[in-house]
C-alpha cells in the first residue's frame, strides 16, 4: 500500500482507458490526461496500458511506501527523489517499505505519472488528499511496450469543424491559468463569432469551441459531452497527449490537416 503524504495541486488515480462509449449518456471520458505517458510508465513496470496509476499535476506529490514496490515515472520531467536520493524517469525502480518518494515541479509539461507494478485500485473518484491510502490492484505482470513520451512544443494538428470551410485559428495563443481537465482556455487575437443561436449538440474529445468572447477553448477529458458553442476545429487523436501537457502561459499554435492526414497520423505515428 501507499500513503499520500502530500497531495500537491491535483493528484488523482487515473487509468489509460476512461469511460469509453458513454458520451451519449452524458459521461465524459475521463482517465489520464496524457495517456501516452501513463502507458509508458505502465509498460516499464509490466502493467497493461489500461492499469490505474497516479497523475500528478504541476506541483507533484509526496508518497510513502508501506510495503516494497516497483514503480516508474513518466510524463513531464518533474524532479523526483526516493529517500532524498534523485531518481530517474523512464526506468523501473525498487522502493523498500518505509521509503518516501517526493515529486516536485519541472521546467516543461504539467503532468507526471507514476505507475506501480500490479496497478492501483480505483478507490477515490476525487483528487487525492494527504492521509489517503492507496491499495494494489494485484494485476498479473504482462510484457507490453510503449515509446517514451516527448514533451513537445505547443503546435497542435487540427481538422476543420464540421460546419466550417476555412481555418479560423491563426497565429499564437496563450494557455490561461483558468485551464483544467475540462477545458484548455486560450487567449489571443479574438475570432469573430457568428451571430444567432445554435442547438446544443454532442461534442467530441479535443473539440475547439468558439464562445461569444472570441477566445477559443479546447474541450478535454472531463469535458461536457454536449455544447452550444460552434466547434471550429478538433485536435487530432495523436496530439491529445500534448494537450494534456499544456502549461499556463505556454504558447500554442495550430496546424490544419486534412481528415486523411489525421487518419494516417493516428494510425502510424508513435
Amino acid at each position: 500500500m501507499i500513503r499520500v503524504i502530500k497531495a500537491g495541486a491535483s493528484t488523482r488515480l487515473v487509468d489509460g482507458i476512461g469511460a469509453r462509449r458513454r458520451a451519449h449518456l452524458g459521461v465524459s471520458i475521463g482517465g489520464a490526461a496524457d495517456r501516452a505517458s501513463l502507458a509508458r510508465a505502465n509498460a516499464l513496470v509490466q502493467n497493461p496500458p489500461s492499469a490505474t496509476g497516479l497523475e500528478m499535476t504541476l506541483l507533484g506529490a509526496s508518497l510513502g511506501f508501506l510495503q516494497p514496490a516497483i514503480f516508474a515515472l513518466s510524463g513531464a520531467p518533474f524532479a523526483a527523489t526516493l529517500n532524498e536520493v534523485p531518481v530517474p524517469y523512464d526506468r523501473a525502480i525498487a522502493a523498500e517499505a518505509g521509503a518516501i518518494l517526493r515529486v516536485a515541479s519541472g521546467p516543461a509539461g504539467i503532468r507526471a505519472y507514476c505507475a506501480i507494478r500490479g496497478g492501483l485500485r480505483q478507490g477515490y473518484a476525487r483528487p487525492l488528499r494527504s492521509g489517503d491510502t492507496l491499495e494494489w490492484a494485484g494485476l498479473p505482470a504482462v510484457a507490453t511496450s510503449a515509446p517514451p513520451p516527448v514533451i513537445r512544443d505547443g503546435e497542435l494538428r487540427v481538422t476543420l469543424g464540421h460546419a466550417f470551410t476555412q481555418p479560423l485559428l491563426q497565429g499564437e495563443y496563450e494557455v490561461t491559468t483558468a485551464s483544467n481537465r475540462q477545458a484548455i482556455f486560450l487567449s489571443g487575437a479574438p475570432i469573430a463569432a457568428g451571430g444567432g443561436h445554435m442547438i446544443t449538440e454532442g461534442v467530441p474529445l479535443g473539440a475547439i469551441q468558439l464562445p461569444p468572447s472570441g477566445q477559443p477553448m479546447i474541450l478535454f477529458v472531463d469535458q461536457q459531452t454536449t455544447g452550444g458553442y460552434p466547434v471550429i476545429a478538433c485536435v487530432i487523436q495523436r496530439d491529445l497527449p500534448k494537450v494534456g501537457q499544456l502549461r499556463p502561459q505556454q504558447r500554442v499554435t495550430f496546424r490544419y490537416v486534412t481528415f486523411e492526414e489525421a487518419h494516417h497520423a493516428n494510425r502510424s505515428e508513435r
